[in-house]
């Protein structure tokens, strides 16, 4: 199987890259701008392409090549949603829908790199239903959220393609990934810049102050870069059909008889033959929630 992996010179995609390639079972193409990240990361079934997401016909060589699309592209650097909201949507918003709409032009299997910032402002001690809890953001000018907004968006999107059952999907919602290679250090007293785990990490390493949000309050949830590729492995050699999904103990939208009370139609065991319009793939993956958070750890399909 021949893996596309766009963003594959961003912290989680040379690691992606690692990982596949130790493992040796498929080819790899990546794509990226840049490649500084894959320093010293080689191997015989790995072919690294140099190109923006927005260089149409080169992306869709890549993913017309594929057999299955793994998309990492995105701005994930906190300072860049307040100073450069506009840029941060067309990434993360318009340039991934037109990923999306090429594995759908060439039926590709596409693995979508979302995040735990689409739960929102999660109230503490709620539990947390994946199907039922309201994702709640902030005020429209608090620009900051324009990330998970965009991210939200995008993920609707998908979800509306597979109940057209036009694209074959998986969305992951990372929780804060750490590891070798992520980001830079910045000098004491630094604002701005990469994420919160390489300005503690400078902090102590130059003795500068280490600044809380809130009186640091606010519990944040680490996952270590080697648990979330096992995860990503997980998804990548779980392959099941859309019949096996629907007579699973989770849900997915169809059109049949039955309609729940809410107005969506589920599929149920007395969805036969021409009612059963599907969903190609429905995966909402949370990788990296505590056990004691109200956000299951866990692998699910619907």
């Amino acid at each position: 199987m021949k893996i596309a992996i766009l963003g594959a010179g961003g912290f989680i995609g040379s690691h992606l890259v690692e990982h596949l390639l130790a493992r040796t079972e498929h080819g790899v193409v990546g794509l990226d701008v840049t490649d500084d990240k894959l320093r010293g990361i080689t191997g015989g079934n790995f072919t690294f392409v140099r190109a923006d997401v927005r260089s149409r016909s080169q992306v869709e060589e890549v993913i017309r090549r594929a057999d299955v699309v793994v998309d990492l592209v995105a701005y994930a650097n906190p300072s860049i949603y307040v100073t450069s909201p506009l840029e941060v949507f067309d990434l993360n918003f318009m340039q991934n829908l037109e990923v999306a709409r090429l594995c759908i032009r060439h039926g590709k299997r596409l693995i979508q790199y979302s995040t735990a910032e689409v739960y929102g402002k999660a109230v503490a001690g709620d539990a947390f239903s994946e199907e039922t809890t309201d994702l709640v953001v902030g005020p429209i000018h608090r620009q900051r959220w324009i990330y998970a907004s965009a991210k939200i968006l995008l993920e609707r999107v998908l979800y509306a393609h597979g109940v057209a059952g036009d694209l074959d999907y998986t969305i992951v919602r990372p929780f804060n990934f750490v590891g070798p290679r992520i980001d830079y250090l910045v000098p004491a007293h630094a604002i701005g810049g990469p994420r919160v785990f390489p300005h503690f990490m400078s902090a102590l390493l130059t003795g500068g102050p280490i600044r809380l949000v809130d009186g640091g309050r606010v519990h944040r949830t680490f996952t270590d870069i080697h648990d979330a590729n096992s995860a990503f492995q997980i998804l990548l050699d779980r392959r099941i059909t859309a019949r096996d999904r629907n007579q699973s103990a989770f849900k997915a939208d169809t059109v049949g008889e039955d309609e729940c009370p809410d107005g969506e139609q589920r599929v149920g065991d007395n969805v036969k033959g021409d009612e059963e319009t599907v969903v190609t793939s429905y995966h909402l993956v949370p990788i990296g929630a505590l056990s004691v958070s109200s956000i299951t750890a866990c692998i699910c399909s619907t």
